[in-house]
C-alpha cells in the first residue's frame, strides 16, 4: 500500500519499479531479464556479504530513481528442514552449507579450510568419540 502511494505521488505508475526475473549472465556485473534484458546490474547484499549471482536464478530487481537497476535477492528453494527464526547459509549447488539452529548449534557442511589460530574452549568429539588431551582416538 505504502509502496502503492509513494509511486504514484513520484510519478512512476506506469513504471513499476519492483520487478521479477531471471539473471541470464552470472558473476560480479549480472544481466538480468524482467521485460527486457539489463545488463551489468548492481548487486545488493547485507553488510558483510558478497553474493555473484548464477545464470538462472530467478530475482528481484528494483529500479531507481536514476534509472539504475539494482539487484536485490534471489528466490530460495523451500527450507523444510529449517524451523521458523533458523538460518541457512548456503552455496548455489548446496555443496557447502552452514546452519544456525535456534538451539545454538552451528552445523557445516563441505569441507573446511581454516587460516589462522583454532581456540576451543570445550569438548572435543571426533565421530562420537570424546578426545581428550593425551588420548588417541
Amino acid at each position: 500500500m505504502w509502496l502503492s502511494e509513494m509511486a504514484g505521488r513520484s510519478g512512476l505508475e506506469s513504471e513499476n519499479p519492483i520487478q521479477t526475473g531471471r539473471v541470464t549472465i552470472g558473476g560480479a556485473a549480472p544481466a538480468v531479464f524482467t521485460d527486457g534484458e539489463t545488463r551489468s546490474i548492481r548487486v545488493l547484499a547485507p553488510g558483510g556479504f558478497i553474493w555473484k549471482p548464477a545464470a538462472g536464478q530467478n530475482i528481484l530487481a528494483l529500479k531507481a530513481d536514476d534509472g539504475a537497476f539494482y539487484l536485490a535477492g534471489a528466490e530460495v528453494p523451500a527450507a523444510d528442514s529449517l524451523r521458523n527464526g533458523e538460518l541457512c547459509l548456503f552455496s548455489q549447488d548446496h555443496a557447502a552449507e552452514i546452519i544456525l539452529d535456534n538451539n545454538g548449534t552451528i552445523r557445516m557442511k563441505g569441507n573446511l579450510n581454516i587460516r589462522g589460530v583454532v581456540n576451543i574452549i570445550g569438548s572435543i568429539y571426533l565421530n562420537g568419540v570424546s578426545l581428550r588431551p593425551g588420548s588417541t582416538a
